[in-house]
């Protein structure tokens, strides 16, 4: 029952669980209420949509590699 500011800087990844969204930072996870969509939009120069239920801070990204073909089969 208490309110924590987090800086937007600080956030490196949000990912959508049933009703709440985990934010998660080096420090540790809060809980809010804002959907993904509503943070997408908002935050779009900082954030990359990875999954339809998760967002990642641009800066937290180091690369990207597609996985082999045969580890879909």
């Amino acid at each position: 029952n208490r309110i924590t500011l987090v800086p937007v800087a600080d956030v490196l990844y949000l990912k959508a669980e049933h009703k709440y969204v985990t934010l998660r930072t080096r420090e540790g996870e809060h809980l809010i209420e804002e959907s993904l969509v509503a943070i997408e939009r908002e935050f779009a120069e900082r954030f990359i949509r990875a999954h339809r239920n998760c967002l990642v801070a641009r800066r937290a990204i180091r690369g990207v590699e597609r996985a082999p073909a045969q580890a879909f089969l």
